[in-house]
């Protein structure tokens, strides 16, 4: 249950990084039926943890227990993150520009989404549990599905001002996550071949006989944060990823057109 706070905090902290805030403050709220304290103590656990990381104050928080609206054992997590920007310095696409290149940067696995999907086919489809062990996933569905969803503060906060435009790749995709960071005239032109895709999303595609469309709008596909930046500023923004140990590639470009193709 601890590494589901941990998810909740990073991906709240991706959220917001995407407009160039850094984040000051968290608030959890929990909310089940018959949820034990030992299972709260390791929801908030994960949530401090996450908020340890990234320099920020557990503000608060909330636990409603309601029995007449949640399966006992049963809980939702949620969370509200608070952040800061001047307006000089916030992300909103306009800078993008034509020839402005795309790095994408590694995921950790499926990132707190696409998790229906995920499920039907490993679990209906192909018969797995959690405890099942695929070759191909070098270890346990269940290792596999619970990867903390990874934190980029530390890789981008000390570039974001060699930064156009920001993408967190969550639900959606690729395609519905990066053409919000493209302005008018702005076309990312994303090439699939231009990074590895990450074995639970092989297995899935494969076990589920899901089609390409299908995966690269509901899964990250191994990218879990695009950045568009200019070209001679490449290099730089990726140096800062080495050096917090998050692997990055050149996925694409901007080109004249509309919104995001897959090549």
């Amino acid at each position: 249950h601890d590494t589901v706070g941990e998810d909740l905090v990073n991906h709240c902290v991706n959220d917001i990084l995407v407009h160039g805030a850094t984040p000051i403050a968290f608030l959890d709220y929990i909310a089940g039926s018959a949820v034990d304290d030992a299972t709260i103590l390791a929801l908030v656990e994960g949530v401090a943890r996450g908020c340890r990381v990234h320099e920020m104050t557990l503000a608060g928080g909330e636990t409603a227990q309601m029995p007449d609206v949640y399966q006992p054992g049963h809980y939702d997590l949620a969370g509200t993150i608070v952040g800061v920007v001047s307006e000089s310095e916030a992300l909103h696409g306009d800078r993008v520009g034509l020839g402005d290149v795309l790095v994408g940067y590694a995921s950790s696995g499926l990132h707190t989404n696409g998790y229906t999907l995920a499920r039907r086919v490993l679990f209906d489809e192909m018969g797995l549990d959690v405890g099942a062990v695929v070759p191909e996933l070098r270890g346990t569905v269940g290792d596999a599905l619970l990867a903390v969803h990874r934190s980029y503060w530390r890789a981008i906060r000390p570039v974001l001002g060699h930064i156009h435009a920001l993408a967190h790749i969550t639900g959606g995709g690729i395609l519905g996550n990066l053409s919000r960071s493209l302005k008018p005239g702005c076309q990312a032109a994303v090439e699939r071949g231009n990074w590895p895709v990450p074995p639970v999303f092989q297995v899935i595609a494969a076990g589920g006989h899901v089609d390409a469309d299908e995966m690269y709008s509901v899964f990250n596909m191994g990218l879990g944060m695009i950045a568009i930046v200019p070209p001679t500023r490449e290099s730089k923004v990726r140096d800062a990823a080495v050096r917090a140990g998050v692997q990055t590639w050149m996925v694409g470009e901007v080109v004249a057109g509309e919104g995001v193709v897959l090549r």
